[in-house]
């Protein structure tokens, strides 16, 4: 492999890695570069690293490993998707073993998925209810400052004000996100916000239970935060670049409108209803826009 790397500049190397890392299937490939030559191994565990799904104990355990071993690994990740056991939720331990602990190693994601156990709402985990120390940990992976995508599903009682110092953001996908009980909520507004907004490029809110009583959809809580100024009078979520916004079981023509009349970029908008909306309802909202 030397002759390779006389003839070719490691910046050229560097991107035919990258290349084979974009790959439907990418990890054999890289595998078998990484085991071809020393130099190449740390651009291959750059790329085979960059995504991470810790969904299943197999993974967990092994990723553990990975990190106890060669804990620089840890900064390759930058797409991480996390699925938290029950156990989880309640184990307060700061142990080298917990899940805190492991995830407290990632501090240049881009992207994170956390999905809790669903879809029947009875099984929603309780964002409030989580240990301290998990969702201390978990606050501090969303307002990491290249954090740009943010997936949440299934989760209950959850402040979307924690959502306000995410000022990277880019990305937001939130499905069954149920808002915490009003009262409980906004605890943002107690302490200092950040010295730039939110400039949101896409948006998409699923709810599949917006009638239910005692249930405020996502859509109205991300527009109470739409409307909630900082201090130079700009509003905490810009939605001036939205390109593309995507909100299911909409019952409230009202609050697309206000989403919809603040963004200026819109290239695609997909509403879905939960029931039949009149022809006048329809040119209500329209004449809002």
């Amino acid at each position: 492999m030397s002759s390779i790397i006389k003839v070719l500049p490691l910046e050229i190397i560097s991107l035919i890695i990258e290349d084979l890392g974009s790959d439907e299937h990418p990890s054999q490939s890289l595998k078998s570069c990484a085991l071809s030559c020393q130099t190449f191994l740390p651009l291959c565990q750059k790329e085979l690293f960059r995504k991470m799904s810790l969904l299943d104990d197999r993974t967990r355990s092994t990723f553990v490993e990975l990190v106890r071993q060669s804990p620089r690994l840890a900064q390759h990740v930058r797409e991480l998707a996390y699925a938290p056991k029950a156990e989880e939720c309640v184990d307060s331990l700061d142990t080298d073993t917990s899940i805190s602990a492991l995830l407290h190693v990632f501090k240049k994601l881009r992207r994170i998925t956390i999905t809790f156990p669903g879809p029947r709402r009875s099984s929603f985990q309780d964002w409030q209810q989580l240990s301290p120390s998990l969702r201390s940990t978990l606050l501090s992976l969303l307002h990491l400052p290249l954090i740009t995508s943010i997936r949440l599903r299934n989760i209950r009682n959850f402040d979307y004000f924690d959502l306000v110092p995410c000022t990277g953001l880019r990305e937001l996908d939130l499905h069954e996100v149920l808002p915490v009980e009003l009262g409980n909520a906004y605890s943002m507004l107690r302490s200092a916000l950040p010295v730039k907004p939110i400039q949101l490029q896409r948006l998409k809110l699923t709810d599949q239970h917006p009638n239910e009583k005692k249930v405020v959809p996502s859509f109205t809580e991300i527009s109470r935060i739409v409307k909630y100024n900082r201090n130079d009078s700009a509003s905490v979520l810009d939605l001036a670049g939205l390109v593309d916004v995507a909100i299911t079981q909409l019952v409230d023509l009202g609050i697309a409108s206000n989403i919809i009349k603040r963004s200026w970029s819109l290239k695609s908008v997909v509403l879905g209803f939960s029931y039949r909306r009149t022809c006048y309802s329809w040119y209500r909202l329209y004449s809002r826009l």
